[in-house]
């Protein structure tokens, strides 16, 4: 599946790129490892490759699929 995620870095800069993942869990897994290298490497959106260090990430995000959306405006129908 392909999913959108967002960083941001203890800087204050955040970038937005794309991965094809079987589930958010091995997304976030894969860019907090810490038995890899102290980088973490990806393409932006706009096509520039990037590479932060690990301990640099203070937050991720990760795009919700169309079933996750529907759950989750469904929660306020009712309010």
């Amino acid at each position: 599946m392909k999913y959108e995620v967002h960083i941001g870095l203890k800087n204050g800069q955040s970038y937005t790129f794309f991965v094809i993942a079987s589930s958010k869990d091995e997304i976030i897994n894969h860019i907090i490892n810490k038995h890899g290298n102290g980088w973490y490497h990806f393409v932006t959106k706009e096509y520039v490759r990037y590479q932060v260090l690990k301990n640099e990430i203070i937050g991720i995000g990760i795009s919700m699929n169309g079933e996750e959306v529907q759950e989750y405006e469904s929660k306020f129908e009712n309010l």
